[in-house]
């Protein structure tokens, strides 16, 4: 499987999980929040993330989230987001990147 491939399966994984996030994580952010570091070391040690940071960066910004020291979970909350709002929008980001990488094949 060539890289192209493997970074189209990460999609659909990431499609499967966004469409039932409850049944994955529960009601609480910190479950995702732990399942994305994990899914970014994994991607990381298959060498599939090598692009994926700055286009990360980029689909924060377009997203409205400022890109500091602070998780964005953290400031979703502070901006007022509720659990579910987090979990849909974290999941939307990753998303949103890893097509974006694809893209860019």
């Amino acid at each position: 499987m060539n890289k192209s491939e493997q970074i189209r399966e990460l999609i659909k994984y990431l499609e499967i999980i966004q469409e039932r996030p409850k049944f994955h994580f529960g009601d609480t952010v910190p479950p995702v929040v732990n399942f994305l570091w994990g899914f970014h070391l994994a991607c990381y040690a298959l060498g599939l993330a090598t692009e994926r940071d700055q286009l990360y960066n980029s689909v924060q910004s377009e997203h409205g989230w400022e890109i500091n020291a602070m998780h964005p979970a953290g400031k979703m909350q502070e901006a007022g987001l509720n659990q579910e709002e987090v979990i849909h929008e974290l999941l939307a980001m990753e998303l949103e990147t890893w097509r974006k990488v694809y893209d860019e094949l």
